[in-house]
C-alpha cells in the first residue's frame, strides 16, 4: 500500500428561503410545524414543497481507482392531494452490465402523519423498491413509492449512489417543479481532477470554497486490478 496526498477543494452551493415557521434540516427529525401546516405561505397553490434538499459529494479509492460517492437526502411536505404524487420517486443510473454500473444502496424512505394527535411513521420496505429499464440500454432506475403519504404527511428518503465514471458528475437542481425552501449541495473535489463548474438559473445561489488536505491508500502496482471500470460495492 502507498499514500497519496491530494488537497481537496470544497465547494459548497447552497440556496435558502426564510421561512417563518420551524423546519427541521435534521434527518428523522420532524417539527411539529411541519406536520400541522396546510399551506406554504410564500406560494398558497403549491401541493407540496421540499423543505430540505441535501447532497453530499466526495471521492473514495476502491481496487486501486477512484470512486465517486454522492449522498442524497430529501424531505417534502404534501399539502394537496394532487402533492401526492411527490411521494413516487425515482433515482436513475448508469447498468451496462452487472460489473460496469453504478450502485445506489442505503436507501431509506418514511412517512411521518400525525394520526389522533400521535406522531406515527411508516418506513419503506425493500420488497417494495423496484429496478426499471429507462431512457436506454445503458441506463436505469430505482423506483418506489412512500408507504401512507397523504395529505398532510411529511415524507422523507436517502440513498447513496457509488460511480467509477469519475469524469461524469451529475447536475445538482436547486429549484423544482414545487418550492423549495433550503437546497445545500457539497462535493470535495481532489487537485487530481479538474472540472468546469456552472452555476444556471435565475435564483440567488451562495457558492463557498475551501480546501483542505486528505490522503488516500493506494495499493502497490503488483495488486492493482486489471479492469479499471469495474466497481466492487
Amino acid at each position: 500500500m502507498k499514500r497519496i496526498f491530494f488537497i481537496l477543494v470544497l465547494f459548497t452551493f447552497e440556496i435558502s428561503n426564510i421561512y417563518s415557521q420551524e423546519f427541521s434540516y435534521k434527518y428523522g427529525d420532524v417539527t411539529n410545524d411541519e406536520l400541522t401546516m396546510t399551506v406554504y405561505q410564500k406560494d398558497t397553490t403549491a401541493s407540496a414543497f421540499v423543505i430540505y434538499d441535501k447532497g453530499n459529494t466526495y471521492y473514495q479509492i476502491t481496487n486501486g481507482y477512484f470512486n465517486v460517492v454522492t449522498e442524497c437526502q430529501q424531505k417534502i411536505k404534501i399539502l394537496k392531494e394532487e402533492g401526492v404524487n411527490n411521494a413516487t420517486i425515482s433515482i436513475s443510473f448508469y447498468y451496462k452490465s452487472s460489473s460496469v454500473r453504478e450502485v445506489i444502496d442505503k436507501l431509506e424512505a418514511t412517512s411521518y402523519n400525525l394520526e389522533n394527535g400521535k406522531l406515527v411513521k411508516t418506513k419503506l420496505e425493500k420488497s417494495y423498491i423496484v429496478e426499471e429499464d429507462v431512457i436506454n440500454e445503458n441506463y436505469k432506475r430505482l423506483k418506489f413509492s412512500i408507504p401512507n403519504a397523504k395529505v398532510g404527511s411529511v415524507i422523507e428518503f436517502k440513498y447513496r449512489k457509488i460511480s467509477n465514471f469519475s469524469y461524469n458528475l451529475d447536475s445538482w437542481l436547486i429549484q423544482r417543479e414545487i418550492p423549495v425552501i433550503y437546497s445545500n449541495y457539497e462535493i470535495k473535489i481532489p487537485e487530481y481532477f479538474i472540472y468546469k463548474i456552472e452555476v444556471k438559473g435565475f435564483e440567488k445561489v451562495d457558492v463557498s470554497e475551501t480546501s483542505e488536505n486528505e490522503t488516500f491508500l493506494i495499493p502497490s502496482q503488483n495488486n492493482m486490478p486489471q479492469d479499471p471500470i469495474s466497481c466492487q460495492c
